[in-house]
């Protein structure tokens, strides 16, 4: 259907439930899928040229800690080192894009490379306003303070690091007697280094959803 028809539609899609709900004049009204129709329909979304080619299946495709099953690309890529002072400042391009293009485009990278976030200590001033999530938690749910995990030895040193980072950069503060407390999931990334998530699961739960927000239902 595509985002504009979704939206003329009003609906809300849910690709993991296999259905889409949408409005009538008297309720709403749901239309759920087929999972054959929709592998079939993946594959040939992943077949631009039409010719396929392995696809990775959709069970296949959750973030695993040690990074073994993992989406491709659609064309090979290349790394473009943006400050030569730098080594591990790089960005990748398509490698199949024309010569004087790839030129282009290479230069235009370097010479904007100031443009890359590449730290958080690189990022200061920015206004709270700007960068503060709020949770929209139900004030009738009491916190959960999550059991502290044991993490390997290089887990935890990435994880100690990656604080430390946020602390001097001042984008994180410590709290004494935090209501909600959640341990840190360290998943590692395409490049061999460790990426710090947060287990928000408990905080999700609590946070109240509204699966048609805005709906206006004609009688």
């Amino acid at each position: 259907m595509g985002r504009t028809g979704i939206h003329a539609f009003k609906a809300v899609p849910s690709t993991y439930h296999m259905v889409l709900k949408f409005p009538i004049r008297n309720g709403v009204i749901e239309a759920r899928g087929d999972q054959k129709m929709a592998r079939s329909c993946y594959v040939a979304a992943l077949r631009p040229d039409g010719t396929g080619g392995q696809v990775l299946p959709i069970e296949d495709m959750d973030v695993r800690e040690n990074n073994e099953l993992r989406g491709k690309p659609a064309e090979d890529l290349v790394p473009i080192p943006l400050d030569p002072l730098d080594p591990e400042k790089v960005t990748y391009i398509g490698a199949s894009l024309d010569k004087p293009l790839k030129g282009r485009l290479i230069t235009f990278l370097q010479e904007n490379n100031d443009v890359f976030a590449w730290t958080a200590a690189v990022m200061p001033g920015i206004d709270p306003n700007l960068i503060t999530h709020r949770f929209n938690v139900d004030p009738t749910r009491k916190g959960v303070k999550q059991n502290k995990r044991t993490y390997a030895p290089d887990r935890l040193e990435a994880i100690k690091q990656e604080v430390e980072k946020l602390l001097e950069a001042g984008f994180i503060e410590e709290v004494q007697f935090p209501e909600w407390l959640a341990n840190p999931v360290m998943v590692k990334k395409a490049n061999g280094k460790w990426r710090m998530c947060i287990d928000f699961t408990d905080l999700n739960d609590a946070c109240p959803k509204d699966c048609y927000p805005y709906q206006e239902l004609i009688p």
